[in-house]
């Protein structure tokens, strides 16, 4: 005796399938906006850091006080 019979609907399997790539998708895009967030972040807390270290957003020639000599900031 042959059954015929489908244990899953096509149409759910494939309504399945679909949400799970959705998911799969936003999961993705989540993982980048939050890296980018991330590296953005250590950014601006190097640049503050470089800002405080210096004193200000200097980049040149400049003669030193003490030998009068040009050095490079």
């Amino acid at each position: 005796m042959i059954m015929s019979g489908e244990v899953l609907p096509e149409s759910w399997l494939s309504d399945a399938i679909g949400s799970l790539a959705g998911l799969v998708e936003a999961g993705g895009a989540l993982i980048v906006f939050v890296g980018a967030a991330w590296a953005f972040g250590r950014f601006l807390t190097a640049l503050v850091d470089r800002h405080e270290r210096r004193g200000k957003y200097t980049t040149g020639k400049r003669r030193s006080q003490q030998t009068g000599r040009a050095t490079w900031t």
